[in-house]
């Protein structure tokens, strides 16, 4: 009884190793030039050129615009918007970076 024991063992653990070979194998087939893990998503958008920003979600959107050095709310008659949200809100646009890569 023994002996058949650890014979079921060893071929258990041969056909993991097996799986376990293909299924690393095949990862690192793919392609390195794919956005992958902590590369930056945006890549050609400069901050200093956005002028308008609009903000939509399931209610209704809002539209952010410079205007005269001043960021404005477009729907509010040029009400004045705080500059440092809108700032916070452009700089992590831009230092987005990927958690996983999409195939």
């Amino acid at each position: 009884m023994k002996n058949k024991q650890v014979l079921i063992a060893i071929i258990v653990l041969g056909v993991l190793g097996t799986i376990a070979f293909f299924t690393s194998n095949n990862q690192s087939n793919q392609p390195s030039d794919k956005s992958g893990i902590g590369k930056e998503v945006v890549t050609k958008l400069d901050p200093v050129k956005i002028t308008k920003i609009t903000i939509t979600d399931k209610d209704g959107s809002v539209s952010l615009e410079m205007k005269d050095e001043k960021w404005t709310v477009t729907e509010r008659d040029g009400f004045i918007a705080n500059f440092e949200n809108i700032q916070k809100l452009v700089s992590s646009a831009v230092t987005l970076k990927s958690l996983r890569q999409v195939r």
